[in-house]
């Protein structure tokens, strides 16, 4: 029996040398002049965040600090709900309400249609939809004597109040 031991441990041992391949030296040199040959990626220094220094912001001493530079009572903002703060104003926008004065008021075809004077003396013909007024005031409806409007004006605390105004004829 010990015969066989001897003769299948001499054959195991050939079989593994047999196995063995000369080209795996070969491609483990290679692998390992790869890894020599490669090229760590470059690590771009960050540099420090800049230092802000904090602002103050007092609401009570200037506009809001989103604000496009025309005062609240102008009719500017962006607070929801709220006019839109554009830039470029019609002229009638730009003059207080109070110092309009309505002139006249048409009617033809249906629709109606107020003469408002500036206080330069231009008249324009206005109709419902239109706007007047530095709060935004739109004209929502046109009498005989009278023009209606709903300005929409700041309240002091970051929201809109909405206001009915009519402009009537002078005597």
């Amino acid at each position: 029996m010990m015969r066989w031991g001897r003769v299948g441990a001499l054959g195991l041992g050939a079989l593994s040398v047999g196995c063995h391949d000369a080209g795996l030296e070969e491609l483990e040199q290679r692998l390992l002049a790869w890894r020599a040959d490669a090229v760590a990626p470059a690590v771009k220094e960050v540099s420090a965040a800049p230092t802000l220094a904090p602002e103050s912001y007092r609401f009570v001493d200037s506009s809001g600090p989103f604000s496009t530079g025309e005062s609240e009572g102008e009719g500017g903002g962006m607070e929801a709900g709220g006019p839109s703060g554009s830039t470029a104003r019609p002229p009638l926008e730009q003059v207080a309400l109070e110092a309009l004065t309505l002139v006249g008021t048409l009617s033809a075809s249906g629709a109606a249609w107020a003469l408002v004077r500036t206080p330069e003396g231009t008249v324009h013909r206005l109709g419902v939809g239109s706007r007047l007024g530095r709060h935004r005031g739109r004209i929502v409806a046109i009498s005989g004597a009278a023009v209606h409007l709903v300005e929409r004006r700041p309240d002091g605390n970051g929201g809109w109040i909405e206001r009915d105004v009519t402009l009537e004829l002078d005597d």
